[in-house]
């Protein structure tokens, strides 16, 4: 007596699975309902599914271009550029579809490239960030790929300026305050200058002398480096000694 069957397309499997249907109508439009007056050749032992070869299972999926592991760091704030980045693999049964993520979180759009974007459109914040691309193709099967791990960093700037003027008497210490802020690369490095030349073993955040002397007077400012050598310079202190 025939039966109805549904055909199941796996090309992951490079077989076309018969599934027997008892009633028809319940199977959503787009299935193929097959009726058949014997049962087909190669049921399994519950006597439903007939896994039928057409040919050779697809390659698995691998990566031909990938992510590199380690990435240059990023500026917010200094107009930088952030991309593009490209994947491309090959296997598994086309066509794919991507996925780009920052972190857990889905960025991009469908496609094998992501970017170029601008760094302040992509980073939400100065920290690290893994930067990875899903693909999957058509039956289902993903691959990811390798993780970039990226930090956005903000330029060296400062929270608190030093004065722009000081007036300290003679033999009394000298000290010109700055508070450099923390969101640029460390190590930080700091150098201060007067009237354009750099003082000898000045080199902390605030300027300091025990005690003031005539030519101490001048024009002091700090430049400020980070470990990429992004640098800002301060405002002008003059000081006049009394």
């Amino acid at each position: 007596m025939g039966d109805f069957w549904r055909a199941q397309d796996r090309p992951d499997l490079g077989q076309v699975w018969l599934i027997r249907t008892r009633d028809p109508a319940r199977i959503a439009s787009g299935d193929g309902i097959l009726y058949l007056e014997t049962d087909p050749t190669g049921l399994d032992a519950s006597g439903r599914v007939a896994k039928i070869d057409y040919g050779s299972a697809p390659p698995p999926m691998a990566f031909t271009t990938n992510l590199p592991t380690t990435a240059p760091d990023v500026y917010l704030g200094n107009s930088e550029t952030f991309g593009p980045l490209t994947v491309a693999v090959t296997g598994g049964v086309p066509p794919y579809s991507y996925q780009w993520k920052r972190g857990a979180a889905n960025v991009g759009s469908n496609s094998p490239t992501f970017g170029p974007a601008t760094v302040d459109s992509v980073f939400p914040s100065n920290g690290a960030f893994n930067w990875s691309c899903v693909v999957t193709d058509s039956v289902g099967s993903s691959i990811t790929s390798n993780i970039m791990p990226v930090t956005a960093y903000r330029l060296p700037s400062f929270t608190t300026q030093p004065p722009a003027t000081l007036s300290v008497a003679t033999g009394a210490a000298i000290s010109i305050p700055t508070t450099p802020a923390t969101t640029s690369k460390a190590p930080r490095t700091y150098q201060w200058y007067k009237d354009g030349n750099p003082i000898a073993g000045a080199t902390a955040a605030n300027y300091s002398k025990a005690a003031a002397v005539a030519g101490d007077a001048g024009t002091y400012y700090l430049i400020f480096k980070d470990a990429n050598n992004k640098q800002v310079q301060s405002n002008n202190c003059v000081l006049t000694i009394t």
